[in-house]
């Protein structure tokens, strides 16, 4: 396994299809992930993934570009302290994907986000009745932007552990799910690059 400095990754993220329809599934959140490095790295994606980014409510923003008014999302702080010391840990193995040098590796996940209720009392009864005859508060025929909301409570955007090698290689050494999912990288945090990821607009249909 090729050793070096800590490698640059870079991530980008898109939507498709790019409209929201309310009778049917969501579209899918795609978020693309590149490694700079000259050989293989393998990493473990609890974090840096559309799935983590969703769950949590904290990682995107969602306005309605009329008005420009923030869609509220549940928010959740997810437990990461590690059993007890007697505990077995499993180590999961889906989680650990191995990015080549400079082929990116696409994870996805349903864009379906935990949506808050709204209270607005400046709203208009009309609009509130529009908004209401849904059981998510999007508006039909209204267009939506996802942008970083660049909140730090739960960053989505580091890979906490990695290994060089490929996946095969990794899982060959014999690693222990305990330091996988709750120790310290071996080789430092990865800080992803997300300098080029561009807002995302959707509309919203019935």
């Amino acid at each position: 396994m090729a050793t070096g400095d800590i490698p640059r990754v870079s991530a980008a993220l898109y939507l498709k299809p790019s409209t929201y329809s309310l009778s049917s599934k969501p579209p899918t959140l795609h978020l693309e992930i590149t490694s700079y490095h000259s050989s293989p790295i393998t990493i473990f994606a609890d974090r840096l993934s559309p799935e983590w980014m969703l769950r949590n409510g904290t990682a995107l923003l969602i306005t309605d570009l009329a008005g420009d008014r923030v869609v509220e999302q549940i928010k959740r702080k997810p437990c990461r302290i590690p059993p007890p010391s007697g505990v077995f840990v499993p180590l999961t193995e889906s989680k650990l994907q191995t990015l080549y040098p400079e082929q990116p590796l696409v994870l996805a996940a349903p864009f379906s986000i935990n949506f808050k209720r709204q209270n607005n009392s400046s709203e208009s009864e009309a609009r509130k009745d529009e908004r209401e005859s849904s059981d998510r508060p999007l508006i039909p025929s209204h267009k939506y932007k996802v942008s970083l909301s660049g909140h730090r409570h739960l960053p989505w955007d580091s890979i906490r552990w990695w290994e060089y090698g490929m996946k095969d290689e990794v899982l060959g050494t014999g690693l222990d799910g305990r330091e996988v999912r709750y120790g310290r990288s071996p080789h430092g945090t990865i800080l992803v690059d997300t300098s080029q990821i561009d807002t995302i607009v959707f509309d919203c249909t019935e």
